[in-house]
Order: C-alpha cells, then structure tokens, then sequence
C-alpha cells in the first residue's frame, strides 16, 4: 500500500513555524546589532584589507585572502578591546579610526598575512628541494656500497657500465632483463623480447 500523505494542515503549520522563527531571529539580529553597533563599524573599516584582497583575487580557493583575513583580523582585535575597554560609543570609535596607533595593528596585521601568503612557500619549496637533493646523496652513497659488494649489476649495468636493459623504442615501453632477452641489446619498437630471441634464432 502507498504511504498516506501528512495532511496539507500539517504542512502550512510547519511552514508558519518556520517563518516565524526567521522573523524572530532577524528581530533580535537588528536589536543586536544596534547595541554593538560601534564593534560591526570599527571591525568592517579595520577588516577593509582583507576586502580588497578577496576581490582582487582571481583564485578559487582564496589562499591569499584567508591568509590576509587571519592576521587582519588579529590586528583588528587588540583595537576592538580598546573600544570595549573605553564605553564602547560611537566616538571612541571614531577616534580609533583616526589613531595612526591603531592602524599601525590593523594595517601590521595585514602585512604579516601578506608576507607569510609570499614568504612561507617558497620557503617550503626550497626546505624541500634541500631535502630531496640530501635524500638523493644518501640513496648514492647506498648504491656505492652496494656496487663495491654485489658488483655493477646491482645497479642495472655491467662490469663496463652498459645498461642491462634499454626501452623498446616506443615511450612508456621498456623491456627488462630476462630469460627470454639478451642484455645490451635493444629490441626494434614494438617488438617483444621474445619475437626478438625468435628472429634472432631463426
């Protein structure tokens, strides 16, 4: 049997709810913002960098701006707990934005986050680099000892430093040294080990 339906009753209450709910919460964000309403102006005028920098980006994921945003942010704190410390009006606010003090924060805060967006990889980067090129001199040094116990074939060559396997011919194709294959000898592009011992032999 087909699930009956919920009344249209049911529906209509449950929508109203739902309204009513989003009215209330507007009402009480307005009265909200009208008593902080000097904490909404300082932070949008000191969060005016991190602004810029999301618009003038052109990245999806926004690295730069959530960077800037980070340290903007933590630039414009300090000035907001002055602005709690002095009565929280509207002008100690406006006096705050003219204080070259409390731009030096916010627009510090802002310069940190520029420069660890511009620094931080590209030191990254190079920690990297320098640490592949020790992992590879220690993965030579390795081969060495190896070489001067088993000998030139445990590095793929032999006693005269010619390879024991060369690619087919055709890229992403290589052929490896095996019972059915001549070492040091390269097999024609598209050819198989085999067919080569074969026309070989015949």
């Amino acid at each position: 049997m087909a699930a009956k339906k919920p009344p249209a009753r049911k529906k209509k209450k449950g929508r109203r709810l739902r309204r009513s709910r989003a009215f209330i919460m507007v009402i009480l964000a307005g009265i909200g913002a009208v008593f902080i309403l000097p904490t909404i102006l300082l932070t949008a005028v000191g969060m005016a960098p991190t602004a810029i920098t999301w618009v003038a980006e052109k990245t999806d994921k926004r690295y730069a701006a959530v960077t800037v945003g980070a340290m903007n942010a933590a630039g414009v704190l300090p000035v907001l707990i002055f602005l709690w410390r002095q009565g929280h009006t509207f002008a100690v606010a406006v006096d705050l934005m003219l204080e070259p003090l409390a731009w030096l924060s916010i627009l510090g805060g802002t310069a940190i986050g520029l420069a660890c967006f511009k620094i931080i990889p590209r030191l990254i980067l190079k920690y990297m680099e320098v640490r592949s090129r020790v992992r590879i001199g220690t993965l030579n040094n390795r081969q060495k000892l190896l070489v001067e116990e088993w000998g030139a074939e445990v590095a793929g060559e032999d006693e005269d430093g010619v390879p024991l396997w060369r690619p087919y011919g055709e890229e992403g194709d290589e052929g490896l040294p095996g019972d059915d294959w001549e070492p040091g000898i390269a097999p024609k592009a598209g050819q198989k080990p085999s067919a080569q011992k074969q026309g070989s032999a015949a």
